[in-house]
């Protein structure tokens, strides 16, 4: 088949981390994303990648960065537009951005990378070592995307609804009264979906944490796994206290092809879908249902051509079970 020259292809992925116990030995968060991001254009076999950037699009993370999408712009020497995703933006959203500009023809190479460096964050608390952080100035952004509306209501935050881990735990609980399941089916349930993904992490080089628990271990409350939010205790959770980064480049298949990117390198982004319809979780009519959710992923199965039976794999996420559910 003959493909249109503009078609984006994702070309490299990289991921870097650490756990650096002494936070002064410990690389900030923007040095994890360039390491990421090189190790993206090592996967494509071709670092010229990073150089001939026209866009670097990062999500807004804890780091206080002004653009951390320049800082890694001006490290590869790259003449890059820059993007940053505030929160409450979509993860989604810089990929699907990247795909569109590509295939329009207003950006040949783009660079998508996030991070974090809540562990050496801390660290630093711990030991009363001020954990320092590259400085900018006044920089902005070239573009800075925000949330269409607020992403918490006044009543949620005055009734103790402003910590994600609260509200996602009474979706859990809207969902196991719906499916009409008993709090003990419904324990062992999230406990053994969990325990699965235990195993894979613990087969996974870059997972943060790496001992595979038993469901029994994730759902009994303990001193080290404690009770946040019923019925979620510590290790249903995703952790957050972590210095870990992700890098994606994705170009034109003429780009690819230009610059002698192996063909087995290369993976089609099928469909990407969104919907940015804000309503607070209090105004909600039915609290396990996120009707938005629905129609992205009937929308993305349109786009794609496929059904969920199609598929063979399916990668979901989230920081809490109830949304994999």
């Amino acid at each position: 088949m003959q493909l249109d020259p503009r078609t984006p292809v994702l070309v490299g992925v990289g991921t870097a981390w650490q756990k650096e116990d002494d936070p002064a030995q410990a690389r900030e968060p923007i040095e994890l994303m360039i390491e990421a991001l090189e190790r993206a254009a090592d996967d494509a076999g071709n670092r010229d990648l990073l150089r001939r950037a026209n866009c670097v699009r990062v999500p807004r993370g804890f780091p206080p960065y002004a653009d951390p999408a320049r800082l890694i712009a001006q490290r590869f020497g790259a003449s890059a537009r820059t993007e940053v995703a505030n929160i409450g933006i979509l993860q989604t959203t810089p990929l699907g951005r990247s795909i569109q500009a590509i295939a329009n023809g207003d950006e040949d190479i783009a660079l998508v990378s996030g991070g974090e460096g809540k562990y050496r964050a801390l660290r630093a608390q711990i030991t009363g070592v001020e954990p320092t952080y590259q400085e900018q100035g006044s920089v902005e952004p070239d573009e800075t995307l925000e949330p269409q509306g607020d992403i918490l209501s006044n009543a949620e935050l005055v009734h103790g609804l402003g910590m994600p881990v609260n509200q996602y735990a009474l979706i859990e609980n809207a969902l196991r009264y719906a499916e009409g399941q008993s709090l003990s089916e419904h324990i062992q349930d999230i406990a053994t979906m969990c325990e699965g993904m235990s195993r894979v992490a613990a087969n996974n080089p870059d997972a943060w944490i790496r001992d595979a628990r038993s469901a029994s271990e994730i759902s009994t409350p303990t001193p080290k796994n404690r009770m946040l939010a019923f019925p979620y205790t510590k290790s249903h959770n995703s952790q957050w206290n972590v210095d870990q980064a992700a890098g994606l480049i994705l170009c034109a298949v003429e780009v690819a092809r230009s610059l002698g990117i192996r063909e087995d390198r290369w993976l089609f982004p099928r469909a990407v879908t969104e919907s940015n319809y804000m309503v607070p979780l209090c105004e909600r009519a039915e609290l396990h249902r996120s009707h938005g959710f629905k129609i992205a992923g009937e929308r993305a199965f349109e786009i794609a051509g496929v059904s969920a039976e199609d598929l063979s794999h399916r990668e979901l996420y989230s920081c809490f079970p109830i949304a994999v559910r």
